[in-house]
C-alpha cells in the first residue's frame, strides 16, 4: 500500500499559524511560493482545513458541463421585398350555421394560401439558430469518478437530474 504524506501540521490552530507565519515574511516572492503549496500533499483532508481555516487552495478549479444538450431549429433569413418572394391568397369563402335546439351559431372561413419564393438565392437557411427545448445535461451534481463517467456514456441523455459537472 503507498503512504500518503498528510501534512507537517497537527491541527487546525497550528496551520492558522504556519499561515500567520507566511503572512509576515517581507519578501513578495517567498510569501507566493508558502502560500501556493504549504508543503503538503493536495487531499481531501488538506482541502478541508483550507476551508476550516479561510486559507487559498494552492490551485485553481474549472468546473464545466460539457453535455449539455438541446433541441434546435433552424431559422429562415431573407431579403425583404416582392423580388424575394410572396403570400399568395386565393378564393375565400366564409358560410354561417345555426343550431336552434343548442342556441348556437356556427362560422367556418376558408382561404387558400401559398407562400412562393422568387429569387431563390435571397433566402438562406441558418440550421441550430435558436433552442426550442431542453433535452439534459446541465444538472447539479458532480460526476465522482470513472464509473460515473463510463454510465453517462452508456446510457446518454437522457435524465436531467443525472451527474454532468467536471472539477477540472
Amino acid at each position: 500500500e503507498m503512504m500518503r504524506f498528510t501534512g507537517w501540521w497537527a491541527d487546525d490552530v497550528e496551520m492558522s499559524d504556519a499561515m500567520h507565519r507566511i503572512e509576515s515574511q517581507t519578501s513578495g516572492l517567498e510569501r507566493v511560493f508558502s502560500l501556493a503549496f504549504y508543503g503538503n500533499a493536495v487531499n481531501e483532508k488538506m482541502l478541508t482545513r483550507c476551508i476550516k481555516t479561510n486559507c487559498v487552495f494552492p490551485f485553481n478549479m474549472l468546473y464545466a458541463r460539457p453535455f449539455q444538450t438541446y433541441s434546435m431549429s433552424t431559422g429562415v433569413c431573407m431579403k425583404a421585398g416582392a423580388n424575394t418572394g410572396e403570400t399568395l391568397v386565393g378564393h375565400a369563402d366564409f358560410q354561417l350555421g345555426d343550431n336552434v335546439v343548442q342556441k348556437l351559431h356556427l362560422g367556418n372561413f376558408t382561404f387558400y394560401s401559398r407562400s412562393v419564393v422568387y429569387k431563390e438565392r435571397h433566402v438562406f437557411l441558418a440550421p441550430n439558430m435558436f433552442a426550442t427545448a431542453y433535452n439534459g445535461g446541465a444538472g447539479s451534481l458532480m460526476f465522482e469518478g470513472t464509473s460515473d463517467y463510463e454510465n453517462y456514456m452508456e446510457n446518454g441523455n437522457r435524465n436531467m437530474r443525472q451527474k454532468s459537472i467536471f472539477a477540472i
